[in-house]
């Protein structure tokens, strides 16, 4: 009886240790998730620099930032995030210091590849 008990404990721990650890790596529900965005920022750019903060949608706390003055046409960032519906409060600085934020929302799925065109957003110097 009490090998078969510790069968049964053992089983139980087994699946919580695999349910937590699934959903910190981001296997199922929420849990952060790997995802890649590419903000396009037209040819030449529109901005300076890049400031982003990422939050969750229906909570007001800030999950992740992203912030870069290396400018290219298409700035790509690998992140993990929660999964779900995020919205990015993307800041985009001019060379003159002026900055405009704009937001997008977007679906933070395993291995999602994510392209915001930005480059028709205008930050007037």
């Amino acid at each position: 009886m009490r090998g078969s008990v510790r069968k049964v404990v053992s089983f139980i721990v087994l699946m919580g240790v695999i349910l937590v650890g699934g959903k910190f790596a981001g296997l199922y529900g929420t849990g952060p998730v790997p995802v890649e965005i590419h903000y396009l920022l037209g040819d030449p750019p529109i901005a300076a620099a890049l400031e982003v903060a990422f939050v969750p949608v229906g909570s007001a706390e800030v999950a992740a930032r992203f912030e870069t003055h290396i400018i290219s046409r298409d700035v790509a960032e690998k992140t993990r995030l929660p999964g779900g519906e995020v919205r990015l409060d993307i800041t985009l600085v001019a060379a003159s210091g002026t900055r405009k934020t704009v937001q997008r929302t977007i679906t933070a799925e395993r291995s999602a590849v994510v392209r915001l065109d930005l480059s028709r957003e205008q930050v007037t110097p």
